[in-house]
């Protein structure tokens, strides 16, 4: 198992590396696509992944408790996180492999959750990495099968994610007075 610091570094350099978009690169040429960016990463940590080059495949595969986003407060960082299309939607294009299966969304896209407060989406798309401040399209997440969910130690620290969750909703209601603030003039 890689763990979530590892895995987490792992697509930040793939993004600072700067690749350029390519379907069914991994980052390791200078480009990469959505499930690539998740693929290099994990490759990277020494991960071996097994299965098809494809969003789909990793939605259905190597994502383990794939619910629908409500709002920002169901995601972890580290989530994989999806755009789908449902049958009859515009742009639903599943692919044949798939048309037997229980689940007939169509998982077009693919991105990591870096960070919920603030939040913060890295995905691959044309022309290059992005970073999505909003969840827009995004409509369901699960955890990577292949990455250790317990045990993520925030700057080495023993507290492990209680310490980023906290300084997460710590940087929210700074922000959220900040915003009163401004809004009556500094009169509280």
């Amino acid at each position: 198992m890689i763990s979530l610091n590892e895995f987490l570094a792992a697509v930040e350099e793939t993004a600072a590396e700067n690749p350029s978009y390519r379907k069914g690169g991994s980052g390791f040429d200078g480009s990469c696509d959505c499930i690539g960016l998740i693929i290099g990463a994990l490759q990277r940590c020494g991960g071996k992944w097994s299965g098809i080059h494809g969003s789909n495949w990793a939605a259905r595969n190597a994502t383990t408790g794939m619910k629908r986003i409500v709002s920002n407060s169901d995601l972890e960082i580290g989530d994989l996180v999806y755009k789908a299309k449902t049958p009859g939607e515009k742009g639903y294009d599943l692919p044949s492999r798939y048309k037997g299966d229980k689940d007939q969304n169509d998982y077009y896209h693919v991105g990591v959750v870096m960070s919920v407060y603030p939040l913060r989406i890295r995905h691959m798309t044309t022309p290059a990495t992005k970073m999505d401040t909003k969840l827009g399209a995004w409509s369901h997440h699960g955890w990577c099968s292949l990455v250790e969910k317990e045990n993520w130690n925030h700057a080495e620290g023993e507290a492990g994610i209680s310490i980023d969750r906290l300084h997460d909703c710590l940087a929210a209601i700074e922000k959220q007075l900040d915003e009163i603030y401004n809004m009556t003039g500094g009169r509280g």
